[in-house]
């Protein structure tokens, strides 16, 4: 079903594996639910389907581990 969210998360881990059309990117993302309590987080578990075929435009960029990104989908 999809959705669509906003959020700022930090990219904790992430893997990567290709198949014919796809690049498909399993990220772990943390993210704080409250300002006040750093203790309160919830862990994201994130697929992006990422086309090898340069000609389709996508709006998922290009991350490294440990960096933060806000992210809406």
């Amino acid at each position: 079903m999809p959705a669509k969210l906003s959020t700022i998360c930090y990219i904790h881990d992430s893997t990567q594996r290709s198949t014919k059309e796809y690049s498909i990117k399993e990220i772990t993302g943390i993210s704080r639910l409250s300002d006040q309590d750093p203790t309160k987080i919830i862990y994201l578990k994130i697929k992006a389907f990422v086309p090898l075929d340069k000609e389709i435009e996508t709006h998922i960029e290009e991350y490294e581990n440990g960096q933060f990104k806000k992210t809406k989908k």
